[in-house]
């Protein structure tokens, strides 16, 4: 146990880990290298990550690959905060590691020094920075669009920064730090070789082309993918090969959007959350034609609805997240923290702040039973369902019974 008024260091990392790679690895050795004696704590995205797609793998899994990587406690992130825009994804990250008394948030950037002059702009929202965005958003343009343009109407060039998808969150992080006034220092590390987005892709399009009718990766995709991947995330993910626990399609996924789409009426999708008006009409006009997700996705995508934005409201169609809850989970945030697994350090964290945690700890959603916070839990327990229904899961995981992963 730590000593009494023992100062305990401790820096959180939002984390998509889908999988994790060299990239992710890398990051995490910054982060050691600076705070050698920090506890790490992965803030982790749900089965439903911020594109607005069910994620590759499943969050057990990607528990397993930040442990055996170096991370020492991994939290969730409920799939109402991770698939959600920046800000309300920047949100349930941030008060989740407030929660937990985290000293520190370390996130990558391609430009670390712009970061604190931005989010000042962002937090403070001044009269002519609100009129820039009105305007923007009468003219057409999506919501970061016009962000961006009042941006680069306060500071050149900052537009083009804020765009980038590397800085977008780091932005949203700094704003929401700011706004809330909490004591969790920014550690802002510069990336390098291939973008996030790129490693990602390229693991992709590998995976894509293993052969889907063999419950296993091929030894030529492993070579590749070693380039890319630690051994243990190659190791994990072949296990889900095997169990059928993967979900490198959205063919399945198209199903159930086209089964609920054509069977709901434009009363039902109204009430959804980001429904604004004319969107079941753009969806209704293009669910018929589309041949695939993307297709259909494609057909919708405009200058004020981007390919993010759209796969995100079609998710919260299928989870039936309306209006009210929607703003109701917003002010409330998430109210309680949920363990996905530790190893020794972070279980020995836990305990040390178990009576100082400012909302409660639960280790299954069972446990979370008062209002409105049970919904987030209810949301979650649809949302891993649905997981399971478009995956090819062979061995499925119950939501309710799963314990932490205990890596000792």
């Amino acid at each position: 146990m730590y000593q009494k008024n023992e100062r305990i260091i401790s820096c959180g990392i939002a984390a998509e880990y889908n999988p994790f790679h060299n990239g992710h690895l890398w990051h995490l050795r910054q982060t050691r290298s600076k705070l050698p004696d920090a506890i790490i704590i992965a803030v982790l995205s749900a089965n439903f990550v911020q594109r607005g797609l069910p994620a590759f793998i499943d969050k057990w899994a990607r528990t397993k690959m930040a442990l055996c990587n170096g991370v020492d406690l991994v939290l969730e992130l409920p799939s109402f905060f991770s698939c959600n825009s920046g800000m309300v994804f920047a949100q349930g990250v941030v008060d989740t590691l407030n929660a937990i008394g985290a000293s520190f948030i370390s996130f990558g950037a391609e430009d670390p020094t712009q970061l604190e002059t931005l989010s000042c702009i962002l937090s403070q929202e001044s009269d002519s920075f609100k009129q820039t965005v009105k305007k923007a958003l009468s003219n057409g343009a999506s919501y970061s669009k016009a962000v961006a343009i009042a941006l680069d109407a306060e500071s050149e060039g900052a537009g083009k920064f804020a765009s980038q998808p590397n800085n977008i969150l780091a932005l949203s992080y700094l704003t929401y730090i700011n706004k809330k006034k909490y004591a969790i220092t920014p550690l802002s590390i510069k990336r390098h070789g291939d973008g996030h987005n790129e490693c990602a892709s390229k693991i992709r399009s590998l995976i894509s082309s293993n052969n889907r009718k063999i419950f296993v990766l091929q030894d030529s995709v492993k070579t590749e993918l070693r380039s890319l991947l630690p051994e243990s995330s190659i190791e994990i993910m072949d296990n889900c090969f095997k169990d059928g626990r993967v979900i490198d399609s959205n063919s399945k996924l198209y199903e159930f959007i086209q089964l609920m789409l054509l069977s709901s009426d434009k009363a039902y999708l109204r009430r959804i959350s980001g429904m604004d008006e004319g969107l079941e009409g753009l969806f209704a006009a293009n669910i018929r034609k589309a041949y695939s997700f993307d297709d259909f996705i494609g057909r919708c995508v405009c200058a004020r609805y981007t390919r993010s934005r759209l796969q995100r409201q079609v998710i919260k169609i299928l989870l039936g997240i309306d209006k009210w809850t929607e703003l109701a989970l917003q002010r409330t945030g998430a109210g309680y923290v949920r363990v996905l697994g530790y190893n020794p350090a972070g279980k020995k964290y836990l305990r040390a702040i178990s009576k100082t945690a400012k909302l409660n700890i639960v280790t299954r959603l069972a446990a979370v039973k008062e209002l409105p916070y049970k919904k987030i839990a209810q949301i979650e327990f649809k949302a891993s369902s649905l997981w399971e229904l478009i995956s090819d899961a062979r061995v499925k995981i119950d939501e309710a019974s799963t314990k932490p992963v205990d890596y000792s």
